[in-house]
């Protein structure tokens, strides 16, 4: 009787599992392309998040504090929380510093983390946007191509 081994490999896809694909990136990419895409993202954030300290701009903080005193003031942006004066741009502006500010507690970083965070978004965005619009490794970029025949 013959024993035929065969590799472990053999009748299954070996892959990475979910976690090691969002570490890592998927196996098609190199092994260093997504711990750098995770450095780059830090950077961003220890970046946007270097000085944030302050009220930033009154004008607009004054409108978050009564946003988290009344939901009408939430809602229309105003400066009072009886909802008499608006500020001079449309509310939905404030509405994630607010809900921020009324999860976290009225102050600096509950105020201005979101906007930190959606920079690090931007940074993501702008790399996929890019990554996408480049060819795969190892393949000429498409051109086009011009008809050499006259009309």
């Amino acid at each position: 009787m013959t024993v035929t081994t065969l590799p472990a490999s053999h009748g299954a896809v070996q892959g990475r599992g979910r976690m090691a694909r969002v570490v890592l990136g998927p196996e098609r990419e190199p092994r260093w392309a997504r711990p750098a895409l995770w450095g780059v993202l830090g950077l961003a954030f220890a970046l946007y998040a270097w000085a944030l300290s302050g009220m930033a701009n009154e004008y607009y903080s004054a409108a978050i504090l009564s946003g988290t005193k009344s939901w009408k003031a939430f809602f229309f942006g105003a400066l009072d929380s009886g909802s008499f004066i608006t500020v001079d741009k449309p509310p939905f502006a404030l509405w994630v510093m607010g809900l921020s500010a009324r999860i976290f507690g009225f102050g600096t970083w509950s105020m201005l983390l979101p906007q930190a965070v959606a920079g690090v978004v931007t940074v993501a965005l702008v790399h996929s946007a890019v990554r996408r619009s480049l060819p795969p490794k190892g393949r000429a970029p498409r051109t086009r191509r011009r008809c050499s025949r006259r009309w």
